[in-house]
């Protein structure tokens, strides 16, 4: 049995934005070329949305696709402004056939 890695390292992220700077630089988080899409939203938001990946031809931003419209259109018919919702991944970047169960066995969920 192959021990777990440390994704987070010795020194965690211990802020919002230190997170962020991380899980947009941490090699061990994406195949290599692989565009990571960050989240989006402010850290005090009302709501958090967590998917598992961006969607497969988000460039500039998380969801700016097909799901992306559908969530825009769910959240007005529930009365909420985009700018309330923090939105994120699990995954930084689009993972065709992304194996989460064997992801989160790997270390992926600390």
């Amino acid at each position: 049995v192959q021990p777990r890695p440390n994704l987070l390292g010795d020194s965690p992220p211990g802020d919002l934005a230190a997170f962020r700077r991380w899980w947009g630089e941490e090699p061990a988080l994406a195949p290599s070329g692989a565009l990571r899409i960050a989240p989006r939203g402010d850290a005090g938001a009302q709501v958090m949305i967590l998917v598992p990946q961006p969607e497969e031809g988000d460039r500039t931003m998380l969801l700016e696709g097909p799901q992306g419209r559908l969530l825009a259109a769910m959240l007005r018919a529930m009365g909420l402004d985009e700018g309330a919702v923090y939105i994120a991944s699990a995954l930084p970047a689009f993972t065709p056939m992304a194996d989460l169960a064997a992801l989160a066995k790997a270390g992926w969920d600390d």
